[in-house]
């Protein structure tokens, strides 16, 4: 696993306490839900945008590109046959 959180290993026994970042049990259990959350979804649901374009519009912000973040998007129950 390469997961968005990591644990130090070399940290365990130093007598210097880590860093608050690195003790947060909480961050590492969210990235793992949601890793498993991810494709969950797109294997159970069918995921496209409502207006049936391949991808919204771009909009540039200084050097930034993002996806419009008023694009839509549907999703629908696979049904098993």
């Amino acid at each position: 696993m390469h997961g968005m959180v990591t644990f130090m290993l070399e940290w365990r026994h130093s007598p210097i306490p880590p860093h608050p970042r690195f003790r947060s049990f909480g961050r590492f259990l969210e990235a793992i839900e949601l890793e498993t959350m991810l494709p969950h979804i797109l294997m159970s649901y069918d995921v496209k945008f409502e207006d049936s374009v391949c991808r919204p519009t771009d909009i540039h912000w200084d050097l930034n590109v993002i996806a419009d973040p008023t694009s839509r998007v549907t999703l629908r129950k696979r049904i098993d046959s």
